[in-house]
């Protein structure tokens, strides 16, 4: 509705103006605006937030998960790592026997550097010899109850990044 007479709103007066009721100096297309930022700035946050992993074990289902031993390592000292199924996984068939490890760029680990722990749990044991920094990831083949590419039949679990440095002074 137009208002064309004399009317105080919201202590405001409006005289002789062509403003729709509710709508003062844009008031609600403000409103809308300021809604509307506040719900990119919130997708945007969880955008960040799955990128980073935070978000995956909360809205997606873990199949598993690798655990560093130790997060500082140095040449000389081994690198251990485990995988392992989540509880899931095992109940929908799926079991240590498939699991592996690779490294850089679908670099497989000699099975001779793993030990299986249980039926749910691999580890990867090795001794650091040069400084790297390199991915990690852990997989697994044939999965049961996991959609995979039908070509690979393998699915990836988890993933890490290994960061080795030398404790030698350059």
């Amino acid at each position: 509705m137009i208002h064309e007479k004399c009317e105080t709103f919201n202590e405001k007066s409006i005289c002789g103006t062509n403003i729709f009721k509710g709508d003062i100096l844009g008031y609600s297309t403000r409103r809308q605006a300021g809604y509307f930022s506040r719900l990119a700035m919130k997708f945007v946050i969880f955008l960040c937030m799955l990128r980073s992993g935070f978000a995956r074990g909360f809205f997606f289902l873990k199949y598993g998960e690798l655990d560093q031993s130790d997060p500082y390592l140095f040449v000389g000292e081994y690198f251990n790592i485990t995988c392992t199924l989540s509880s899931q996984s095992v109940e929908n068939g799926d079991n240590s026997s498939k699991l592996f490890f690779s490294y850089g760029n679908d670099i497989e680990v000699q099975a001779a550097e793993t030990t299986i722990i249980n039926n749910a749990s691999l580890k990867h044991s090795t001794l650091i010899t040069t400084a790297f920094r390199r991915p990690y990831y852990c997989n697994l083949r044939n999965p049961v109850f996991i959609k995979t590419d039908p070509l690979k039949n393998i699915a990836l679990l988890d993933s890490t990044i290994v960061d080795t440095e030398s404790d030698y002074l350059d």
